[in-house]
């Protein structure tokens, strides 16, 4: 293994440190790699974001063989090392447990796998209080108890986290007013005042410094009227301030400047510098120009004054901090045995049964059963198959063909159909007469909410149907978005399970009684 050299932040000269404001977000091309790389060698990159896909594990390797460093080596990680196949289906799952512990194992567990291959920053857990399945729960001390615990997990393994995104997106004091997506759009400017979000959103941020010396915050681009009207908070001193004046030293990342929200307003140079400028650390430039250019763009801003020598010196030796503290090493390269049964027991313990009274969840046997798997539509024009959720986690029509599979092996007598998300007249026809065919009918539904989708919700359609069928109908088995359990709450036996490699076949195991669910959703469905 190569020895890595700390850096000391006087022996950098101002093109170096301008350097270490930036995660670099991929090359361009040939020329904009060869730079990316030239500019490591002069010891002048903070950070290199590398995407969990494609061949991985050489761009680390390339990496780290030019970095004679410790750089941070960073990725998105909220359902674990997404590399490995000991992943939950989402972070939401960890609260639904009711068991701390497992945040806390299941961290140490993804640092484990992911600091093997190379990286050492995990931009997680999100702390942000909401419905959302990448969020732990809509309530407050949920969210600060289990993301506590998983800051813990990866921070024991040497990982810096990235817990986000400061301060959070709550529209009003309750709940927002409707999904925004800030990929798309500019998000409506929350009516949180400062009093009511140290109250509110700010505890597990704070709670988590206090108790697991919290390494790093990634900070959102929410608008904060009644604190800064002007700014994103990526872009606010104001709101980055509040952080700082409770101790915080840990590094700050920007959160993505490539999103439509910021970039379509204030444009890629002006979110190159301002984040540094307001009292981030490193900043995620836009993907969608080389490094070269936003390296250009940041020493202009420097040179213009719009970053000081002190916020600059203060960025960097942050930035320092954060890649001594990765140096230290994990516990092992290799998991346990126990540790890699955790991902299924977590999984299993998050299945909630939704039940009429005098109703469990074991299905009756002897009955003549239809199985319906919903999938997404295919879209014309992308791929044969969608790329949105292309896994067998997912609900795209491989993944529900893998699903059927599964069924047929434990009710081999047993109908099934795949309908459309969307479905055509022609396939409602369908269905309905097999439903009048069936003794019993089991819906299996998939909804995702991801981004550059605004929303994702159970379609009109398919609620229709099973709202017409509720003599027929007897079970719904649902994962992904939440509230759609709300929507089928007519159905008698309503199983939820958060998406992940064995939700189909743990659901099917709760349908013929071999356990009882006892997961409990940590958000008010109300």
């Amino acid at each position: 293994m190569k020895e890595l050299k700390e850096l000391r932040i006087e022996d950098l000269t101002i093109e170096q440190k301008i350097g270490m404001l930036f995660v670099v977000r991929g090359f361009r091309d040939d020329e904009d790699k060869a730079f990316v790389f030239d500019m490591i060698k002069k010891h002048a990159v903070g950070a290199v974001q590398i995407w969990v896909w494609g061949d991985y594990q050489k761009a680390i390797d390339e990496v780290k063989e030019v970095a004679d460093y410790p750089i941070l080596i960073c990725a998105d990680m909220e359902r674990g090392f997404p590399g490995s196949q000991y992943k939950i289906g989402s972070q939401m799952v960890l609260a639904a447990t009711g068991d701390e512990k497992y945040a806390y194992e299941f961290a140490r567990l993804a640092a484990i796998e992911s600091k093997r291959v190379g990286y050492n920053v995990v931009w997680g857990p999100i702390v942000d209080i909401g419905v959302n399945l990448r969020r732990f729960s809509d309530d407050r001390d949920i969210c600060t108890k289990y993301g506590t615990a998983m800051i813990k997990g990866y921070q024991d393994e040497g990982m810096i986290c990235g817990a986000k995104h400061f301060p959070g997106d709550r529209i009003q004091k309750a709940n927002p007013d409707r999904h925004m997506d800030g990929h798309i759009e500019r998000k409506k400017p929350s009516t949180v005042t400062e009093e009511e979000l140290m109250k509110d959103a700010f505890v597990p941020y704070k709670k988590a410094i206090e108790e697991a010396d919290l390494s790093g915050v990634m900070v959102g681009h929410t608008v904060m009227a009644n604190i800064d009207p002007d700014y994103p908070s990526s872009m606010s001193p104001k709101v980055i301030s509040l952080l700082r004046k409770i101790g915080f030293d840990g590094v700050l990342f920007s959160d993505s400047m490539a999103m439509m929200g910021v970039a379509s307003k204030y444009g890629i140079e002006e979110t190159t510098w301002r984040p540094i400028a307001a009292g981030c650390d490193l900043v995620l430039p836009n993907y969608r120009v080389g490094f070269k250019e936003v390296y250009e763009y940041m020493m202009k801003a420097y040179k213009k004054g719009k970053i000081t020598d002190e916020r600059l010196d203060e960025a960097v030796r942050r930035v320092l901090a954060a890649q001594k503290k990765t140096m230290k090493q994990a516990s092992a390269t290799e998991l346990t045995e126990e540790q890699k049964k955790l991902t299924t027991e977590i999984s299993q313990m998050g299945i909630t049964a939704f039940c009429h009274e005098g109703v469990d969840a074991k299905l009756p046997e002897n009955t003549k059963k239809l199985f319906v798997i919903m999938h997404e539509n295919l879209y014309p024009g992308i791929v044969e198959e969608s790329k949105e959720l292309e896994s067998e986690t997912g609900f795209t029509r491989q993944a529900a063909l893998k699903k059927k599979e599964l069924i047929l092996n434990e009710y081999p007598d047993a109908e099934v159909m795949l309908i459309n998300e969307y479905p055509h007249n022609s396939e409602t026809e369908k269905l309905v007469h097999a439903l009048n065919d069936a003794d019993e009918a089991i819906f299996y539904t998939f909804t995702n909410s991801t981004s550059y989708l605004a929303s994702s919700s159970m379609s009109i359609r398919i609620q229709y149907v099973i709202s017409c069928y509720t003599d027929k109908i007897s079970t719904v088995v649902h994962m992904g978005v939440v509230h759609d359990v709300k929507r089928v709450s007519a159905i008698k036996r309503v199983l939820y399970a958060f998406p992940g490699k064995d939700s189909v076949q743990q659901t099917l195991d709760a349908l013929k009684g071999r356990f009882i669910p006892t997961g409990k959703l940590p958000i008010d469905l109300d």
